[in-house]
């Protein structure tokens, strides 16, 4: 189960960043102004930051219940 879990976890942000990716090369050779480019590249790092912190946020929460129910279970709570 960790495994799969793990590789879930993996294919999830690959899958993210060549999205990321994508969208950036897509920007870079768009005809637009190189002011305009630079800051929808901005934007786009800032999504992307905000949207890596939130799936950082909701792991630790994860993590943080499985570690409970296993202090549980060992404990017999």
């Amino acid at each position: 189960m960790k495994k799969m879990s793990s590789g879930w976890a993996i294919g999830t942000m690959a899958f993210a960043s060549g999205i990321t990716l994508g969208i950036a090369a897509g920007l870079l050779w768009a005809p637009q102004s190189g002011k305009r480019t630079r800051e929808d590249l901005q934007d786009l790092a800032s999504e992307t930051f905000d949207q890596a912190e939130d799936w950082l946020d909701n792991t630790k929460e994860t993590v943080d219940e499985f570690v409970k129910r296993g202090k549980e279970a060992v404990m017999g709570a």
